[in-house]
């Protein structure tokens, strides 16, 4: 039996050209907000805890504007898209690998660089920033951390 090694071993890739903007009509949207709470880690009398912030995820429900599989994406912050919006997510098209070690070690942990491979959009994906759009295609308001990018 032979093995494709492009197949087994693909090249890595920039992580900023795996990132694919893609055209969306919003369907369903569901907002999800958590507490994020704190404590000072004392078990039994003198144990306090405290509310320390909130994180936020949008599961959208979509209709490509192209064909491609994704159906739902996942987005880790805040934003005010609403059903019927015409967007444009960044999806991750990458899946990360731990690569040559860099030759230092923190923690007693030696640290690897980390590999960037392309893989094609699934039905359900995280997203890393997301635009909403006017008619036109004009970016009225963006949402996302650019470093995540």
């Amino acid at each position: 039996m032979q093995i494709d090694s492009e197949l087994e071993f693909p090249e890595p890739c920039k992580k900023e050209d795996a990132i694919i903007p893609m055209p969306f009509t919003i369907e369903n949207i569901e907002y999800i907000t958590k507490q994020i709470t704190g404590d000072n880690g004392i078990f039994g009398p003198g144990s306090r805890s405290w509310i320390s912030g909130t994180s936020s995820v949008v599961n959208i429900d979509v209709k490509p504007s192209k064909e491609i599989p994704v159906k739902k994406l996942v987005f880790k912050g805040y934003s005010n898209v609403q059903i019927g919006d015409k967007i444009r997510a960044y999806i991750n098209c990458y899946t990360e690998r731990e690569g040559r070690s860099t030759g230092q070690v923190l923690g007693g942990r030696e640290i690897c660089e980390t590999l960037y491979f392309f893989r094609e959009p699934k039905e359900t994906e995280e997203i890393s920033k997301l635009e909403k759009l006017d008619e036109k295609g004009n970016v009225l308001a963006t949402f996302g951390l650019e470093d995540l990018i």
